[in-house]
């Protein structure tokens, strides 16, 4: 919540390809509406493949990109147990701050 709350973002990678940076920042858009859809993206992804520019820039930089900047896992998913949901009950708000 505090990514959503506080506007938490990890750091940029040094020396990160611009079309990356650039893809990235819009991904981070405080508005939903103003952030790519699934179907943006992929068109994008579609253009930098077939861009001699793109491709040699992200090649350039590939092994900056695949490093792990936050090995203690801080911006990773966790595993929520989830057994049933009854629909008709009320959302504790407490109780899922607890997860």
């Amino acid at each position: 919540m505090e990514i959503c709350s506080n506007d938490l973002r990890p750091s940029i990678v040094k020396d990160s390809p611009q079309s990356y940076l650039s893809l990235m920042k819009k991904c981070w858009e405080k508005d939903p509406l103003k952030r790519p859809s699934a179907k943006q993206i992929c068109e994008i992804l579609i253009e930098w493949h077939s861009d001699a520019n793109i491709l040699l820039e992200l090649e350039l930089n590939k092994s900056e990109l695949l490093k792990d900047p936050y090995p203690d896992n801080v911006y990773r998913s966790k595993f929520i147990n989830f057994t049933s949901f009854n629909q008709d009950s009320e959302f504790d708000l407490e109780e899922w701050h607890k997860i």
